[in-house]
C-alpha cells in the first residue's frame, strides 16, 4: 500500500470534474502521449471497463481500467488496472482509490 497527498491550486470539484467526469475528452488533449480512452465495457459508471491507448518509448500500448467505484458527493473515484503494458504478470490487478479535499 502506498499513500501520496498533492497540493493543487484547482478547486477540488473543478479538478474532479477535469479528472473524472471529463477524463476520456480531456486527458487525451491535455497529454500528448495519451491517444484515446475508450469504453470497452459498461456506461460510464462501476464496472465499466476503460482502454486507454498511449505511446510509450514510440511504441503504442494501452492498459485497462476496470472502474471500482463513483463517490461524486464525496469527491471520490476508485478504478483498477486489471490489463495491458501497465499490469506485470505477477500481479491480477492493481487498485488506486483517490479522494479530493478541500
Amino acid at each position: 500500500t502506498f499513500e501520496d497527498e498533492f497540493n493543487s491550486p484547482v478547486a477540488p470539484a473543478t479538478l474532479y470534474k477535469a479528472l473524472v467526469t471529463d477524463a476520456d475528452n480531456v486527458i487525451p488533449k491535455a497529454l500528448d502521449s495519451f491517444k484515446s480512452v475508450v469504453n470497452v465495457e459498461g456506461n460510464g459508471g462501476p464496472g465499466t471497463i476503460k482502454k486507454i491507448t498511449f505511446l510509450e518509448d514510440g511504441e503504442t500500448k494501452f492498459v485497462l481500467h476496470k472502474i471500482e467505484s463513483i463517490d461524486e458527493a464525496n469527491l471520490g473515484y476508485s478504478y483498477s488496472v486489471v490489463g495491458g503494458a501497465a499490469l506485470p504478470d505477477t500481479a491480477e490487478k492493481i487498485t488506486f482509490d483517490s479522494k479530493l479535499v478541500a
